[in-house]
């Protein structure tokens, strides 16, 4: 702004709306766990262990790992929302259980019939429906996760993890498989502590530490897959929760839209009662209905002779059965002398990597390629050459463009080439070029 002579005149606006506008904590955690369980796909079909990892998704859940229901049928998520009748609806509904009951058998035949999983049979359905074409299998999942199949995934991610492990993986695979195993539990426990209704000042701190230990590994080992819905729960909802805590003393979960969306939907048919959809009038649809919603959420609740009750909605992202003395927090099982599972105790070098840095041997190992010119480390031979084609490019840019005896067109073409503004005239954009060439170098 300050280049092209633009001056601020006023306050930004943003932090104003910053503070008035939150993320929702539901729907966000469903994203993080649909990015998550797209992660873990990519990782098993490049690691060749893509029957394992349906295997594990379609498995029962059992108590805990050393305990599997195997006679207990799964029940099946359907999405009904787009099918017209009910004919069409039962046999959508019979196709897609003989579909997950042919997947299970096809999983026996392959040799894991007693594998520990999510019980998410129709997620897995899909998954392998989705890797049967080869056009987009190294794509994302074509699947959108509910409520219930996030918080499976919550609770039973590190099955999905350890179907990953490898006999002959590389450092780098072992370091990626951790982390990922270190991310599901960030994420879990982050879940767990920004959908509470009630808590204290130390469940935000530890929301916090969560948050942030979640985002660090995400953009130290999978900085290709950072997206808006890392940085959310990395950085914004810990702030809001910070505020809400301080200022109202809730949790952040009252924001939540949970069990709110069936009140929304009444609230739209309510608005078929009537036929004053276009009267705008203090008498029209929309201040009717709006009048009779608040008459019954809040008006009645408050004046009615007896108490009013709330009924929780909130689900425990935690295993059930890692309360148990040879259970790790993770879920896995742990010898009764010992406070983690290997997998926990191996992750501390990456906790350590995530407070303050990269070490030297988890660089070296992650990126074992060095640059001979400028000592910058890689992590293949591509990588190397895709830096040095460009440095030499730089130089060669550097030693033929002299910036204030090129014309305007010449100048704009410049910036084209590396995607930078051509607004401003001809001393701006001279000096603008003289500032990129000397940032190149």
């Amino acid at each position: 702004m300050a280049e092209n002579g633009i001056r601020q005149l006023g306050l930004p606006r943003i932090g104003h709306f910053a503070d008035k506008l939150r993320p929702e904590p539901m729907h966000c955690e469903i994203n993080a766990w649909q990015h998550y369980i797209d992660l873990l796909y990519l990782e098993a079909v490049r690691r060749g262990k893509f029957d394992p990892f349906v295997s594990a998704l379609v498995a029962p859940i059992g108590n805990r790992d050393g305990d599997v229901k195997v006679g207990q049928p799964q029940k099946t998520l359907l999405r009904v929302s787009d099918i017209d009748s009910v004919g069409e609806r039962a046999r959508k509904q019979e196709m897609l259980q003989k579909s997950e009951e042919d997947l299970k058998q096809y999983l026996q035949k392959t040799g894991f019939p007693h594998v520990r999983g999510g019980g998410l049979g129709y997620l897995a359905s899909r998954v392998k429906e989705h890797f049967s074409d080869e056009t987009n299998r190294y794509n994302k999942l074509p699947v959108r996760l509910i409520g219930n199949q996030a918080i499976a995934l919550a609770r039973y991610y590190y099955r999905l993890v350890d179907t990953l492990e490898n006999e002959d993986e590389t450092e780098a695979q072992t370091i990626q498989r951790l982390a990922l195993s270190k991310i599901g539990e960030c994420l879990r426990n982050a879940g767990g502590l920004f959908n509470r209704i009630e808590t204290n000042s130390a469940q935000v701190a530890e929301l916090k530490e969560m948050c942030s230990m979640y985002f660090n590994l995400m953009s130290l080992f999978f900085s290709s897959s950072v997206n808006v819905t890392t940085w959310t729960i990395g950085y914004a909802i810990p702030y809001h929760a910070n505020l809400l805590c301080t200022r109202y003393g809730v949790g952040y979960g009252i924001v939540s839209l949970q069990a709110k969306e069936a009140k929304h939907s009444g609230v739209k048919e309510d608005l078929t009662l009537t036929n004053r959809s276009n009267v705008s009038t203090a008498t029209g649809k929309w201040w009717q209905v709006m009048r009779s919603n608040y008459v019954r959420s809040f008006y009645l609740p408050e004046h009615q002779p007896m108490p009013s009750s709330y009924t929780s909605h909130y689900q425990s992202r935690s295993p059930p059965h890692c309360y148990q003395s040879n259970v790790c927090n993770c879920g896995r099982n742990k010898e009764n002398d010992l406070l983690s599972c290997q997998v926990c105790f191996s992750t501390i070098n990456l906790v350590t990597c995530a407070s303050r840095g990269l070490t030297e041997s988890v660089l070296c190992a992650l990126k074992p390629v060095v640059c001979k010119q400028c000592n910058t480390r890689f992590a293949d031979n591509l990588s190397l050459l895709s830096h040095l084609k460009f440095c030499n490019a730089t130089e060669v840019r550097k030693v033929a463009i002299q910036p204030t005896l090129m014309t305007v067109p010449s100048l704009k073409e410049a910036f084209r080439s590396r995607g930078l503004s051509t607004a401003g005239t001809k001393e701006i954009l001279i000096k603008r070029l003289e500032g990129a060439l000397a940032g190149e170098g």
